[in-house]
């Protein structure tokens, strides 16, 4: 119980504010669960690359009134693309990375911190991490998956590499700011925690080409893109 108890305070410190979220925020997150997925499920550099870039666009768009709507069901189907389907089972029961956010209130608390302490990572960071900018999603790939046809299985798990000891160090973005986003280019990638939430959150910032409704509970739907 005092376990639970330290688990549930140390989420509720952790926690930002559910607004959009910024550039630096969504990228240190998917960067957290990539390499977890990664210890986890035994995934390939390359399945550890593409977890990387569709978390990273689902915490860019995803919003406090669509939290496990279009842009989670569009995760999980990318997902399945991704992983083996062993990996895809295994994920979905593991509550962290199958559901990854609540709303608290007008806060999000990341799951996977009940787990793991937020300096633990196993590995160096993904490749894109100072790159990657929605270059895959789907509003960049006129609606349809980027990762649909693709082979992300091949070569060795990164189970056999050594784990790093210490958490990787800050890495300067590639990239300039985009609208909408709080990137600094040349600052510490540093999670803001202290935002104030917006009051009039836009359900949709995708447009055209994006799947409507999408639920918990279920993968993919028919008709899927």
């Amino acid at each position: 119980m005092k376990k639970m108890l330290l688990s549930l305070v140390m989420m509720m410190m952790l926690s930002v504010s559910a607004n959009a979220m910024s550039y630096e925020l969504a990228r240190e997150k998917a960067s957290f669960i990539a390499d977890k997925m990664a210890y986890e499920l035994d995934l390939t550099p390359s399945q550890f690359e593409a977890v990387y870039e569709v978390y990273f666009d689902y915490f860019s768009y995803v919003t406090a009134t669509n939290v496990y709507g279009t842009y989670w069901n569009n995760l999980m189907i990318d997902l399945e693309y991704i992983l083996t389907p062993s990996q895809f089972a295994r994920m979905r029961g593991i509550e962290y990375f199958y559901r990854p956010l609540v709303l608290n209130g007008t806060s999000w608390i990341f799951r996977i911190y009940r787990h793991y302490n937020q300096a633990k990572y196993f590995f160096s960071r993904p490749k894109g991490y100072a790159s990657y900018y929605m270059h895959h999603s789907r509003v960049k790939n006129h609606g349809v998956s980027y990762y649909k046809g693709r082979n992300f299985t091949g070569g060795n798990g990164m189970q056999g590499k050594k784990p790093i000891a210490t958490q990787p160090k800050p890495v300067q973005p590639k990239h300039n700011a985009q609208p909408g986003h709080n990137a600094q280019p040349g600052h510490n990638a540093q999670p803001k925690q202290n935002v104030q939430p917006k009051q009039n959150v836009q359900q949709q910032r995708q447009g055209g080409g994006q799947r409507q409704g999408g639920q918990p509970g279920g993968s993919r739907a028919g008709g899927r893109r």
